[in-house]
């Protein structure tokens, strides 16, 4: 098509094809949004879930959102200072929550 730089956009999987993309293909790529999106594969699938999601009915979003939180946002996320306050209103809104995420 030969377009130049393009805006790339990829939700859930896409994010991941739309990462690869831009990493090898910097000069290909205007901008990258990721939606749903994360740049390690997800390893456990249905099973890790429902193990997850049986340990949140049994004992509460209050007692175990704040580690489903560190795994969902990742490192970076959790060591930069400025999203301090965002982490927190995540922390306060998931633990306020009565059945889980489903």
């Amino acid at each position: 098509l030969r377009l130049g730089a393009v805006h790339v956009c990829g939700h859930s999987m896409g994010g991941f094809v739309a990462q690869r993309l831009a990493v090898r293909n910097a000069s290909l790529v205007k901008s990258l949004t990721l939606v749903s999106s994360t740049t390690d594969p997800y390893r456990g699938g249905k099973c890790k879930a429902a193990v997850i999601q049986c340990c949140v009915g049994c004992c509460g979003m209050r007692r175990l959102g704040p580690s489903l939180l560190k795994g969902l946002f990742g490192p970076a996320y959790n060591r930069d200072p400025g999203r301090e306050r965002d982490r927190a209103l995540w922390t306060a809104h998931v633990t306020g929550l009565e059945k889980g995420l489903a």
